[in-house]
């Protein structure tokens, strides 16, 4: 692309190769992330298109690996782990880590995810 972009726009681009698609993908109220079937249909993409942006809405939902089982004993080490594994989310991401009594990683859970955006209100996960 001959003009510079955003990031993820940069991104968006390496992965769809077409200018059309990345441009109406930006330049989405609340960001592409969200956008439903019907709304990317609106934006007179082909279904190969809507599919597409679909799948890569899907996988970046699913952005951060799962944790390796480890101690985390101070606020440091939290930060070190989630600000590694969140820190370039566009979207705000609220999760939950349970620890044993021996401070070892139970489970985690994201509870809700949302901000940045009109669209991006909170939405508990179920």
């Amino acid at each position: 692309m001959s003009h510079v972009l955003a990031p993820e726009a940069q991104l968006l681009w390496a992965v769809l190769r077409e200018h059309r698609l990345v441009n109406a993908l930006v330049a989405a109220p609340g960001g592409w992330r969200t956008l439903s079937r019907a709304e990317l249909a609106a934006l007179d993409f082909t279904d190969a298109e809507v599919k597409s942006v679909l799948a890569l809405q899907e996988l970046v939902s699913r952005g951060y690996p799962a944790l390796v089982p480890r101690k985390l004993t101070t606020p440091r080490m939290v930060g070190e782990v989630y600000g590694h594994r969140l820190g370039g989310a566009v979207q705000e991401t609220m999760i939950v880590v349970a620890l044993e009594a021996q401070h070892q990683v139970i489970d985690e859970i994201t509870v809700a995810t949302g901000g940045g955006s009109a669209r991006g209100q909170a939405r508990a996960a179920c």
